[in-house]
């Protein structure tokens, strides 16, 4: 479906692959925490097959933003 892989490539467009350190920290680029608004508190959502990093207002905002996009590509997006 157009509209929803256009959708899905807009999420995903800043997802970046990262390794752990040897003590099993991971370094997020900057200008990731930049963009993505990561300060000294972060939360670790499990996504599926992936973890995402919110700041903690950000998430809460989006969550209360309304599901109006949800309900609309959900079905595209998971079948």
């Amino acid at each position: 479906q157009p509209e929803g892989g256009a959708y899905f490539r807009r999420i995903i467009s800043s997802a970046v692959e990262v390794e752990p350190d040897k003590q099993g920290r991971i370094r997020v680029p900057g200008w990731l925490r930049e963009s993505a608004g990561l300060d000294s508190q972060v939360l670790l959502i499990g996504a599926v097959d992936r973890v995402e990093l919110w700041s903690p207002e950000r998430f809460r905002s989006e969550l209360e933003a309304g599901s109006s996009e949800y309900d609309r590509y959900a079905p595209q997006i998971f079948g």
